[in-house]
């Protein structure tokens, strides 16, 4: 039988209740099988306990999702307390740095500071949920670590210390596979910008630093050297262009090769109409971007939309979490 095998993740749980809500939706209705979650927010323990809640409740269900850590040092309030390169007063409160102000210039100084921060998020996450082996993945914020080659190496450095899988650093639109042929991806490359490349260039205003993140083989092949397990490309085609196509698109590629690949997600619901939200509670400076929310609501209204189920039975894809996959998955996803 073929290796097909796709995950499901939704990233920035327990942020604020507009993505939290669309998540646990969405997980309900078995259209998604693993969260990203956050630990450096005001309410992030409240809402992952929650989540372990629905985890256990919809395991007796055979509703399996896993839930892995979200780090972040671009968003949030540092888990260690300390005021330091990475951090800042907003308001009389020690929160991280604007993506925009990172200082990759200085990534050598900061490198301790970003390592001390990830170890202590991974701990904490392991704390709320029962142990290290219980977080299913870690994944980056802004992929602020994916960014840099020096900034990756101390990432899967900690990371590998505890054996948890990661995701890629592998885009999709940098794999083997016939992306840039597909006519029915919407709107049809080469024409669009890469959705990801698009915000780190133009929001962020990572300009050089954009260009550093295109060396994907190399960290791939560091992070296989550690031992990390990883899917075979993360996936950026659904970000920022949330149409039912585009995910129909990717799942005919099954067709062509055996793939272990994660789809990532970023959702959000209003139960009212978004323009009566005090925006000021969300569009902190380092925080949820508010041009975010028509986005999200058009990818939860996709995927509520979607039989993706359907679409991943009649292409005999398995959905997994990360930690259902083995070094025998890795071998068969290597860049060719």
């Amino acid at each position: 039988m073929a290796n097909k095998k796709v995950i499901l993740t939704a990233d920035d749980f327990g942020a604020i209740p507009f993505i939290d809500k669309a998540i646990t939706a969405a997980i309900k209705m078995q259209n998604l099988n693993c969260v990203s979650a956050f630990v450096c927010f005001n309410d992030s323990g409240k809402s992952v306990k929650e989540l372990l809640q629905l985890q256990l409740s919809e395991a007796a269900k055979g509703n399996k999702f896993g839930i892995g850590l979200h780090f972040s040092v671009t968003a949030g309030e540092p888990v260690t307390g300390i005021n330091n390169s990475l951090t800042g007063f907003y308001n009389g409160q020690l929160q991280f740095i604007a993506p925009k102000k990172y200082p990759f210039k200085h990534v050598t100084a900061a490198i301790n500071d970003f390592k001390n921060e990830l170890k202590a998020q991974i701990e904490l996450m392991g704390e709320w949920l029962g142990g290290i082996d219980k977080i299913d993945h870690v994944s980056n914020h802004h992929g602020v670590a994916y960014v840099d080659i020096d900034l990756f190496e101390a990432y899967i450095e900690v990371i590998s210390g505890y054996n948890i899988p990661i995701r890629s650093p592998i885009l999709w639109s940098q794999s083997h596979l016939d992306y840039f042929n597909a006519p029915r991806l919407e709107p049809p490359p080469p024409w669009r910008l890469n959705p990801l490349t698009k915000y780190g260039i133009y929001k962020l205003q990572w300009f050089t630093e954009v260009f550093e993140s295109i060396r994907f083989k190399a960290k791939a092949e560091s992070a296989k050297r550690k031992g990390l397990i990883l899917p075979y490309c993360n996936n950026d085609c659904i970000y920022g262009l949330p149409y039912e196509k585009n995910i129909v698109t990717m799942i005919e590629q099954y067709e062509k090769a055996e793939m272990v690949t994660e789809f990532m997600f970023h959702l959000g619901y209003f139960e009212r109409d978004p323009h009566d939200v005090d925006i000021k509670q969300i569009n902190t400076p380092n925080g949820i971007d508010p041009g975010y929310f028509e986005n999200r609501m058009l990818e939860f209204a996709m995927l509520q939309e979607l039989d993706i189920n359907k679409l991943l039975s009649d292409y005999a894809i398995e959905k997994v979490v990360f930690r259902d996959l083995n070094k025998n998955d890795w071998e068969k996803i290597l860049i060719p």
